[in-house]
């Protein structure tokens, strides 16, 4: 966790020494170079830490994260139950939360990594942020909060805070008030398939078909959909 406090302050400074000078000679917005040390920095360098961490137990990332475990069928059913969970939690946990949030006045915040998508119609820059969010962001969150996190904590006999307290901390990392509740499920649901197969490749791909539907969903939103999110 020390670790990667450092990689969040380290892109920080990054983003204040090099940041405007690196936008202005690749022609992006400031805020996408701002995403993409944040990405780089805080993902990147949580895989480097985690195999800083399995070096010191002498312990390979088959081996520490069961990778070798059925992995075809891992994958398949990380799929097939996330498939299952993301339209619960989007559309009716997500749903009465917007709808709670709205009653009392307040108006669900976007993010702004969700903006950032929306606005951007530049090809090079899309596919960047998708491999962000799809592919980078699914290994290195699910390495750290199911694979070290839950495992540590649900072996040591503390399961309560390995499921309930890992999961809390995972929606609160994504700073978004109206998809606190859909991420706690979704983690949920990933420390599940993490613990029902023993495989990490189950709730990466979990994560992955999530994270990517999100980004297609923001790209290229069908028209259907868009009609029922807007009634």
């Amino acid at each position: 966790m020390a670790l990667i406090c450092i990689s969040v302050l380290v892109g920080s400074l990054l983003v204040q020494t090099f940041g405007q000078q690196l936008s202005q000679s690749l022609h992006v917005s400031d805020e996408f170079i701002t995403h993409l040390f944040a990405f780089v920095t805080l993902h990147g360098f949580a895989l480097f830490w985690m195999w800083i961490f399995l070096s010191e137990h002498d312990v390979s990332w088959t081996e520490g994260f069961g990778f070798n475990k059925a992995p075809l069928r891992s994958i398949g059913l990380g799929l097939l139950v996330t498939a299952i969970a993301v339209p619960i939690a989007m559309l009716v946990i997500g749903g009465g939360v917007s709808a709670l949030l709205k009653a009392v006045g307040l108006n669900p915040e976007v993010q702004r990594t969700v903006t950032l998508i929306k606005e951007n119609q530049s090809v090079p820059q899309l596919f960047v942020l998708g491999f962000a969010a799809a592919v980078l962001a699914p290994i290195a969150e699910e390495s750290i909060f199911r694979g070290v996190l839950f495992r540590a904590l649900y072996q040591r006999g503390h399961r309560a805070i390995a499921w309930i307290g890992t999961s809390l901390l995972f929606a609160l990392i994504h700073f978004n008030l109206a998809a606190f509740f859909p991420l706690v499920f979704l983690a949920l649901v990933f420390a599940w398939l993490y613990h029902r197969t023993g495989n990490l490749l189950a709730s990466m791909a979990g994560h992955f078909l999530f994270n990517a539907l999100n980004f297609w969903l923001l790209v290229a939103p069908p028209k259907w959909l868009e009609k029922i999110l807007n009634q």
